[in-house]
């Protein structure tokens, strides 16, 4: 089973609420950024695509009726984004999600942080807690009678609004340690479930800001393709796109099977990359 991430960079097409939200100039993807990103997709042949910056379902659905065998499952789950840009999933089988948009950020005494919504409420001195700045979108699948939970994630951006009151890595931290309980929560009652999470990480690893995710278990795959000198965020050549795993799926990884997909003609869609990895439920597992 081929499991992939995919950050396909403000994918709205005319009526998304993304676009009026923006305020970086977003617009509807034009036809042939559509057919690049179609493109990629066709060249990793995923079972399982985890997709961030996606307007709508209907701007999924755009890519998706490019795709050589298109994918007969979609969804995307609108999180908390400004931008309108949510998380989504394409699947070969039904999944099962569950959105984590409503969980609150708590600083390392466990108190809730707060920051100003906008510019306006900076002006007033109005603040609110604040929860995970996109979402973390959890997929559940039965493969071969196993059970695979992967999570979605967009982690903070670097870039941070002048009046707020945190720096965007002191907010991607928080991010991490939340995601870390998440994930540590999931697998009390489920110890044998293997995890995956993968997405925009929007930093390199190992950092401070996902150290939390270290601590928790989890496992960074390293890239068949690094040695090419191939990085997910093409335009800064640095690798801000990740794939983690637990103990279990560590378990079910093929040798070797983690990549970063490059070529010129994807890069008209997105400025990230694709990345995938390869899993194999064990034969003693299997039904």
């Amino acid at each position: 089973m081929r499991l992939c991430s995919y950050n396909v960079k403000n994918l709205f097409v005319a009526g998304d609420a993304g676009i009026a939200q923006s305020h970086y100039g977003a617009r509807p993807k034009r036809q042939a950024e559509i057919r690049a990103l179609a493109r990629a997709l066709n060249r990793v042949e995923a079972d399982l695509v985890a997709f961030q910056e996606v307007g709508s379902l209907a701007a999924l659905n755009s890519v998706n009726q490019l795709v050589s065998d298109p994918y007969p499952y979609l969804s995307v789950v609108p999180g908390n984004s400004r931008r309108g840009i949510h998380l989504g999933f394409a699947s070969r089988q039904p999944m099962q999600l569950t959105s984590h948009a409503d969980r609150s950020l708590l600083d390392v005494d466990q108190q809730l942080i707060e920051d100003y919504p906008d510019a306006a409420s900076a002006k007033t001195g109005v603040t609110c807690s604040l929860g995970l700045q996109r979402d973390l979108l959890r997929c559940d699948l039965q493969i071969d009678g196993c059970q695979l939970s992967v999570f979605n994630l967009h982690l903070k951006s670097p870039n941070q609004p002048a009046w707020s009151r945190l720096r965007a890595d002191e907010l991607r931290q928080a991010e991490s340690r939340l995601i870390a309980r998440i994930v540590t929560e999931s697998q009390q009652h489920a110890a044998q479930t293997a995890v995956v999470m993968l997405g925009d990480f929007n930093d390199l690893w190992p950092s401070a800001a996902l150290l939390p995710l270290d601590e928790a278990g989890l496992i960074q795959v390293g890239f068949a393709t690094a040695a090419d000198n191939l990085r997910s965020f093409w335009p800064r050549a640095i690798t801000i796109d990740h794939i983690l795993v637990n103990a279990v799926a560590a378990q079910w990884l093929v040798p070797d099977s983690a990549m970063i997909h490059d070529a010129k003609s994807f890069r008209r869609g997105s400025d990230h990359c694709p990345v995938s990895v390869d899993l194999q439920v064990p034969l003693s597992s299997a039904l």
